[in-house]
């Protein structure tokens, strides 16, 4: 499912410290999850969070970018992806948070290979496009973050980590 599913965050966050998006799970949030957990048969796809049969707590994940076929399912599967989700307090002590503009719209992805113009405008530029036209938010000032994998493991194929040259290559196209 993760696959071919697009989410809308509100308030997601980056963690200067940790180099990870994070969004924080509100009251609500929780307690509408808490209920769900009561119905085994209800599913709601706006809720962060959902418990399995075996009582671990899972999230909706999507892909973080276009998918290359020749990466394979093992490759393919490191692009699933998901904010850190943690429980927001109100009373937190030092909680501290630049906001972006509210004409602003964040938008994390993972190039395929943005050192091809061809790859970078079809499948980088036009599928966030796509989700932004989907989402109502084509009049918002973007504010692109190429994603890094976190998973510490070699770039994947043609990707802009694959290589030194390739992430040079991708970064002198983006800065056109």
């Amino acid at each position: 499912a993760w696959l071919g599913r697009s989410c809308h965050f509100r308030f997601l966050c980056f963690n200067t410290t940790s180099h990870r998006y994070t969004i924080y799970q509100s009251k609500q949030e929780k307690t509408l999850r808490r209920f769900l957990d009561k119905h085994a048969l209800m599913r709601v796809s706006s809720t962060m969070t959902y418990s399995q049969a075996d009582g671990s707590i899972r999230h909706p994940t999507v892909s973080l970018g276009g998918l290359n076929l020749k990466w394979g399912n093992k490759g393919m599967a490191r692009l699933e992806w998901f904010p850190d989700v943690q429980e927001y307090h109100a009373s937190q002590n030092g909680f501290q948070y630049y906001e972006l503009p509210s004409s602003v719209v964040l938008v994390p992805f993972h190039s395929m290979n943005a050192a091809n113009p061809g790859h970078l405008v079809w499948d980088d530029f036009f599928s966030i496009y796509n989700l932004l036209h989907m989402f109502d938010l084509t009049d918002y000032e973007l504010l692109l973050m190429r994603y890094v994998l976190q998973d510490n493991e070699r770039g994947l194929w043609a990707s802009c980590d694959f290589t030194d040259e390739k992430k040079k290559n991708c970064k002198h196209m983006m800065e056109k």
